[in-house]
């Protein structure tokens, strides 16, 4: 009697954030191979600090420490007017850093294969938020290494109760810019051919 028929496994499904995360970075990749000549002179320059690396690793800590300041500063009063200020400020530039990445993030040819997807909506906002989310890993190093710097320094208007509203405002901000760009990331996706929605922009069909 021969052996009953074995179907060969099939090979395990992909989640939609996975599937979402390998056409983000396909498009990625190819973005960086387009602007390759732009990178090579961005290396050039880098290199042409070589020689000078105090200069280069002072300006670098200034940069980082930058990317913190105008929060803490405003934060130092321990007043809600001025951290409100800053906390907006701060919320933008996470917000800003997100939304140069969104051709990766919702780039045309995936439009075409997402659209064929039966995918509830809520599956597609928690991905989105997890990709946007990825993108601030960088923005968020910046902050906590700026953060070290300018809490080594010990500056006297950083003391007290602004110390405080200055960094729960770092992880405020960073949830607000989440939140943020995943929202204004739903209204890309709705543009037509990934360009970004005008007043009157409307779900288009994709055949």
């Amino acid at each position: 009697m021969p052996p009953p028929h074995t179907p060969p496994p099939s090979a395990p499904a992909l989640s939609y954030l996975r599937l979402r995360w390998r056409w983000s970075a396909r498009a990625l990749r190819e973005g960086f191979w387009r602007r390759r000549r732009q990178a090579g002179v961005l290396a050039a320059l880098l290199a042409g600090t070589a020689g000078d690396l105090p200069s280069a690793w002072a300006s670098l800590q200034s940069a980082l420490v930058f990317s913190v300041w105008p929060l803490a500063r405003w934060s130092s009063s321990g007043q809600l007017g001025p951290w409100l200020g800053g906390l907006l400020l701060q919320t933008a530039l996470g917000t800003l850093q997100a939304l140069a990445c969104f051709p990766w993030l919702w780039s045309p040819a995936w439009r075409t294969q997402d659209h064929a997807l039966p995918i509830p909506p809520a599956t597609r906002w928690r991905t989105d938020a997890a990709l946007v989310a990825l993108t601030q890993l960088p923005w968020a190093l910046a902050q906590t290494a700026g953060s070290v710097l300018l809490l080594a320094q010990q500056p006297a208007w950083l003391s007290g109760p602004g110390r405080g509203l200055w960094l729960g405002g770092l992880g405020l901000a960073q949830l607000a810019a989440v939140l943020a760009a995943t929202a204004a990331l739903a209204r890309w996706r709705r543009a037509p051919r990934g360009r970004w929605p005008g007043p009157s922009a409307r779900p288009k069909a994709v055949a």
